[in-house]
């Protein structure tokens, strides 16, 4: 517990059934207390008329919600006091401490929450525990003094990775024993992962999470990483729903109030802070912060799109020769067929295999067996046109789409790729090895319903390769009933 007479006015100005006259009262038995509290309510913030010289007269004029966050800031600064923690900027943590507070106690206006003193009590408190935890453990305090501008969540990583506890749970567990309410020990304890909080207590915690963020906008370096906090949770509090420039919207009036409540409250609770620049800047900070974390999180989706897009390629497409492989071609088939179907048109089919294939792979070895694939491969995208589909169906067999194409012009193209493949032969280590291949070919035209048609024109141009190398091997053979199958 803190300092007696501080922690019996702490839990009395929690209690709403305790008058001014108490806890004047108690105030009254500690000179340093009351010396304070006068202090505060004859400070600028004010601005009396005639000095308050009794303790009773300042705490009315003050209000219990203000007098426990000063006796609260007395009682933790007397508790961790500046010597136990050299090297640390306690000036800056205490500006922050008031930023977080004065932008819980805005953002539940906003939310138009009750007790929204409550609230600012909440985020003066949120961070208390760190104070300890760096007074425990020095290099933490070095670490942390050094990220003392970073975000929350930097520094909340830092801490994480040294201390055995987080400021969050020895926060929850200080002020549960200085018997403050479950809704702020709670909010508290999670204020870092506020999906983790109770649920009566959730919405508590991602205010101070938001707030967390508000403050890092004042007092921080990374405006984009603050904005995005801020962002999430004010969406996941209902604030937001996406529209455009919602957040810059919301910022401009809140930071103005923000800034206004700290310079205020910084007089009274007697804590020393930086000149703040203008809102309009702030707020232009923020709004650019925001645009760079977008173009980040833009530059990001573009790269993993095209790693996407990149690893379902390589999944379609065959290593060796770069045209599309079985899986690719089980793709392009329905669709060229589907096509032919919704404008009645021809389809064709070749399949193409390399003769003698096994004889170049014993003769020469299976490198040259792999790169006479490659030229294969290489002949059927110089010959065919632009819209037609070669694919490597397997082993040494080729397939080749030919959408929009009837018997005529499809026994065309496979005669071309026929006499093309002939007429390139390889250079293999010195050698000249010829290749020829055996076509197969059908046709269908598409009309609806023909449910088995890719089944067909696959069956038929297969059988029309096997009659290929049945006559003799480097010749074109053409199915003539892949169409009455299909239509049958």
């Amino acid at each position: 517990m803190p300092p007696s007479v501080a922690g019996r006015v702490i839990e009395a100005a929690a209690d709403p059934e305790t008058s001014v006259a108490q806890i004047a009262d108690l105030i009254g038995k500690d000179a340093v207390l009351s010396i304070q509290v006068l202090k505060a309510v004859n400070s600028g913030a004010y601005m009396l008329s005639r000095a308050v010289s009794r303790v009773d007269r300042a705490v009315a004029l003050l209000g219990t919600r203000t007098v426990r966050n000063l006796v609260l800031t007395l009682a933790v600064r007397d508790l961790v006091p500046a010597r136990d923690i050299t090297g640390f900027p306690l000036d800056h943590f205490w500006e922050a401490s008031l930023c977080r507070a004065a932008a819980a106690r805005s953002i539940g206006k906003l939310l138009e929450l009750e007790n929204v003193d409550e609230l600012f009590t909440l985020g003066l408190c949120q961070d208390v525990g760190l104070l300890l935890a760096l007074r425990a453990n020095e290099k933490l305090a070095t670490q942390l003094a050094a990220a003392a501008r970073r975000p929350a969540q930097h520094r909340y990583d830092i801490e994480r990775d040294i201390a055995r506890e987080t400021h969050a749970e020895i926060g929850a567990a200080m002020f549960s024993q200085w018997r403050f309410s479950e809704e702020i020990v709670e909010a508290i304890r999670h204020h870092h992962d506020p999906v983790n909080a109770p649920r009566a207590h959730r919405r508590r915690a991602r205010v101070a999470l938001a707030a967390e963020a508000v403050a890092d906008l004042l007092v921080c370096d990374d405006e984009g990483v603050a904005v995005e906090v801020f962002s999430e949770q004010m969406t996941r509090l209902g604030v937001f729903d996406g529209r455009e420039g919602e957040v810059t919207e919301t910022l401009e009036p809140l930071i103005g109030e923000v800034c206004g409540l700290v310079e205020r409250y910084a007089e009274v609770l007697g804590l020393h802070i930086s000149e703040q620049p203008p809102v309009e800047t702030i707020v232009a900070r923020a709004a650019e912060g925001l645009a760079t974390l977008n173009l980040a999180y833009l530059q990001e989706a573009n790269e993993l799109r095209f790693k996407l897009e990149l690893r379902e390629r390589e999944a379609r497409v065959d290593p060796l020769t770069q045209l599309l492989n079985r899986r690719g071609f089980d793709e392009a088939l329905p669709r060229e067929v589907s096509q032919a179907e919704r404008q009645g048109a021809c389809v064709s089919l070749l399949m193409v295999d390399i003769d003698h294939f096994k004889s170049i792979n014993d003769n020469y070895g299976h490198p040259c067996g792999d790169a006479a694939l490659q030229l294969l491969g290489e002949v059927l995208r110089d010959v065919l046109r632009t819209c037609d589909v070669p694919c490597r169906y397997g082993g040494e067999e080729f397939a080749v789409i030919l959408p929009f194409t009837d018997v005529e012009g499809g026994q065309i193209a496979a005669e071309r790729v026929r006499s093309a493949i002939e007429a390139r032969p390889l250079r293999w280590r010195g050698d000249e090895v010829s290749l020829r291949a055996s076509i197969g070919g059908a046709t269908i035209r598409g009309q609806r319903g023909e449910r088995d048609a890719q089944r067909c024109l696959v069956t038929s141009a297969d059988q029309a390769l096997y009659e290929a190398k049945r006559g003799g091997r480097n010749r074109v053979c053409w199915s003539e009933s892949a169409e009455q199958a299909a239509c049958g």
